[in-house]
């Protein structure tokens, strides 16, 4: 004979403390070792957000190493194809036309200043705008000004230019004593200042303005009118600004 099926299980049971039916030990329903099974936590997902701006963030860095790289390459074939060299510039004469010394103590001057300018460039020619400033300075004090004349200068090229500078400047007890034993010693130190506006061109194309800076520190052997001086030393640096 065929044993009686078990009866079915309980409609509920109580739960021990791993969260398993707590049936009696004498119940069909009963397995001491049962394996117990956990729920696998759930991943979060990745804010569509964030993902959107990690892409944005590596977009703009490509552009940039990009345009770096462009910029680069671009550098480097204008210097091969074009070895740009910087213009020199030097003071070659200082005519003293007027140097007087008023009642009121101020030093009325007339100077004239020629310049030799020198392109060594090969395929650059440039453009001297009007708008540039000359300043001879004796300690730290202008005593004249005036303008460069404007000219286009070719390639390899060298102009000689002049430019006539006058100026009235207060020359107190002190600075004309400091200048009267320069000027008995014969050696009179001057700062010759230059700012000119240049347009560089390659070719037939007329690049951005730039200002060329030059300071040209001398010493000469005195400054007497109808006289001109002579240069004992002197030495020149050069800065652009773009």
């Amino acid at each position: 004979m065929h044993g009686h099926p078990p009866p079915p299980p309980p409609p509920y049971a109580m739960l021990n403390n791993g969260g398993h039916p707590n049936y009696p030990p004498n119940s069909p329903y009963y397995y001491p070792n049962a394996p117990q099974y956990y729920a696998a936590p759930r991943r979060r997902k990745s804010s569509g957000c964030a993902g959107s701006c990690c892409r944005c963030i590596c977009c703009f860095c490509c552009f940039f190493i990009i345009l770096f790289l462009i910029q680069l390459l671009t550098a480097l074939y204008f210097y091969l194809a074009y070895d740009p060299k910087v213009p020199s510039y030097n003071v070659e004469t200082i005519d003293v036309k007027s140097f007087d010394l008023t009642p009121d103590s101020t030093l009325a001057t007339n100077i004239h200043v020629v310049i030799r300018a020198e392109n060594p460039n090969k395929h650059m020619e440039f453009i001297y705008r009007n708008d540039s400033a000359l300043v001879v300075e004796y300690s730290n004090v202008g005593i004249c000004a005036g303008k460069l004349p404007a000219f286009r200068q070719g390639r390899v090229n060298t102009t000689v230019f002049a430019a006539d500078l006058t100026g009235a400047s207060p020359f107190g007890p002190n600075l004309l004593r400091d200048f009267m034993e320069n000027q008995k010693n014969r050696r009179i130190p001057l700062m010759v200042k230059m700012k000119v506006p240049i347009n560089v061109i390659l070719g037939d194309v007329t690049l951005k303005e730039i200002k060329v800076l030059v300071n040209c520190s001398m010493v000469v052997d005195g400054l007497s009118p109808n006289k001109t001086s002579q240069i004992i030393s002197k030495e020149t640096v050069f800065a652009i600004e773009v």
